[in-house]
């Protein structure tokens, strides 16, 4: 099982990211921190939760298959933009990795988080 999440900013109290995470707790901290690939919305949110020492409030939508996560993660982004909420999500749906294994990662690279060796 895996989870899909939502971040909701603190400064309005209003939902901006879904996401899929195995450890959401973690990951919600990880968004404050590992900018790479973030829309320039997502940097600017962040700034702003940042200047004021906020911190986005995690809300689990769903617990769901591994093998079905995507369609999930897509379902609750359109769902929420169907109420007419402006998601910061850089893509869809669906582009996030389960597992870091030794075929999802090029050798000799290593792991922005140095905790998993290849």
């Amino acid at each position: 099982m895996t989870y899909i999440y939502g971040l909701i900013c603190p400064l309005d109290n209003v939902l901006k990211y879904i996401g899929k995470a195995n450890n959401p707790e973690r990951r919600a901290k990880d968004h404050m921190f590992d900018i790479r690939g973030m829309t320039p919305e997502k940097i600017e949110w962040v700034g702003q939760m940042r200047k004021h020492k906020k911190k986005p409030i995690l809300e689990i939508l769903d617990e769901v298959e591994e093998e079905t996560w995507q369609f999930w993660e897509g379902w609750w982004m359109e769902y929420f933009r169907g109420m007419g909420i402006k998601l910061i999500n850089s893509n869809r749906a669906g582009n996030g990795l389960t597992y870091s294994t030794k075929q999802t990662w090029k050798p000799g690279n290593r792991p922005w988080n140095k905790k998993i060796i290849i």
